[in-house]
């Protein structure tokens, strides 16, 4: 299975394949064009280390979009029910943090949470999709830290600021 990443590489933000400890660049559009950079001689070429890389975000996206309230056991555990709709919230892109990055802790919350999530990163723009077209848009799966000041979340009924500060994603 594949794996990849984005990176800042020579400046810019680029998409990578990871191969163990190293990546290669990949060419064309970051979700749909994997083809990975060719040296003049044909091979694939490795362009770099991860030791010495600098993780972004695995998206430049607009907004995350997420469900909340979706699991049984955590709704009780909030003396809450799990909603007979989805309970829809968005997180802002200055949400968005890199594998590694510093959680930054805001002043306005003495109880910040962390909950191990299933992300899924869609590779294109869609609007009214159907079903095979959302699936055809899906890039990858990858692990997601849905950080939530608790105590903010719990005070009000929208789950936009509790979980929206920078860094939270």
């Amino acid at each position: 299975m594949a794996s990849y990443a984005r990176l800042e590489v020579g400046g810019q933000p680029v998409y990578v394949e990871v191969i163990g400890e190293e990546y290669r660049v990949i060419s064309g559009e970051p979700w749909f064009a994997l083809s990975p950079t060719l040296s003049p001689s044909g091979e694939r070429e490795t362009l770099g280390s991860l030791s010495s890389a600098k993780w972004l975000p695995i998206t430049a996206a607009s907004k995350v979009v997420a469900i909340g309230q979706n699991y049984r056991k955590h709704a009780e555990e909030m003396g809450k029910s799990v909603p007979v709709e989805p309970l829809i919230f968005t997180k802002p892109s200055t949400a968005l943090n890199a594998h590694e990055g510093k959680i930054v802790l805001p002043p306005a919350s003495r109880e910040v949470h962390h909950e191990a999530e299933l992300a899924l990163v869609i590779g294109k723009k869609l609007t009214r999709a159907t079903v095979e077209e959302a699936a055809r848009g899906i890039f990858a799966l990858t692990c997601f830290n849905d950080v939530t000041a608790r105590d903010i979340q719990k005070r009000e009924v929208q789950h936009n600021r509790g979980k929206g500060y920078d860094t939270f994603a």
